[in-house]
């Protein structure tokens, strides 16, 4: 009798799975960062020139990298658009030279050769205007370099913006040839033939970012002079009062004005009312006021 033999082959096999050498993480370093970029605002200016962010990136590798990068706030959210505190302007970074939007909201990318530098500007603009109160306004956030993962680079560095609002007043009088900030404007007040009583009245319109101040200066010392008179020659008297407040125009006036933050400011009457003209010699008679205004 013949014996079987029955076996059972085992048949071993292997994949051999080729893990791909881990890219080489970037290694950036950022130089001739500013410790803090002064942005300074006129409110009633109509020049918008933007403001430059400039920084150098350098590439300590051999080998070309790329990167992107963003600027977060205090809690970590990327920011390109922003407010500064206390205000209602708006400012916003866009990328001027040595990097280019990313497909990552309010990120950047950058592309640097091996062992080279490469200068990253920005400009910071102006969206929305506003009248800021006169002062400093400080932001403080950070830059943020990622890998083409995600993976952060380098400790956050710090960026601190500085909004200074410069003081500013300005003020035109209704009915005279100019606007707020055209420069200094004549109004004309005719009283038509002298009557005693009569009265006239302008507005001053008066915006600032500031408390601020108004003074007023009459050449003949708060008289109306005949024409081609000496000092002391024939005048008439006339009462002057700003916003219901007389005003002593015998020497330099001063009054103090709180204004809402808008572009329209406020506007104040300058009342300008006759004395006696009884008996007055006949002729042209005139005065010149002067009004000014400035910060405090």
């Amino acid at each position: 009798m013949s014996s079987q033999l029955m076996g059972a082959g085992l048949a071993l096999s292997a994949i051999l799975v080729t893990v791909p050498a881990r890219a080489e993480t970037c290694q950036f370093r950022i130089e001739n960062l500013p410790s803090t970029v002064a942005l300074t605002y006129d409110a009633f200016s109509p020049s918008r020139a933007p403001f430059p962010l400039k920084f150098q990136v350098l590439n300590t590798q051999d080998n070309e990298c790329q990167a992107r990068f963003a600027l977060v706030d205090s809690t970590n959210s990327t920011v390109s658009t922003w407010v500064p505190q206390n205000t209602s302007l708006k400012l916003e970074l866009r990328p001027r030279t040595g990097v280019t939007r990313s497909s990552f909201p309010d990120h950047f990318d950058l592309n640097i050769e091996g062992g080279q530098s490469t200068e990253v500007e920005f400009d910071v603009v102006v969206l929305e205007e506003a009248v800021v109160p006169s002062g400093t306004y400080n932001e403080r956030l950070f830059l943020n370099l990622y890998q083409s993962d995600g993976t952060t680079l380098m400790e956050q560095v710090p960026v601190n913006l500085a909004l200074v609002s410069i003081p500013r007043a300005q003020l035109n009088i209704s009915g005279s040839r100019g606007e707020f900030g055209s420069g200094g404007t004549v109004s004309i007040v005719d009283f038509g033939p002298a009557e005693t009583g009569k009265a006239r009245h302008v507005y001053v319109q008066a915006r600032a970012n500031a408390s601020s101040r108004l003074s007023f200066k009459s050449m003949n010392k708060g008289r109306l002079r005949l024409l081609d008179q000496a000092e002391d020659g024939p005048s008439l008297e006339y009462k002057a009062s700003f916003d219901g407040t007389p005003l002593d125009l015998s020497d330099i006036s001063f009054r103090d004005i709180d204004l809402p933050y808008t572009y329209s400011g406020l506007a104040f009457e300058l009342n300008l009312v006759l004395g006696e003209v009884a008996g007055a010699r006949a002729g042209i008679y005139s005065d010149e006021i002067t009004i000014e205004i400035s910060t405090l």
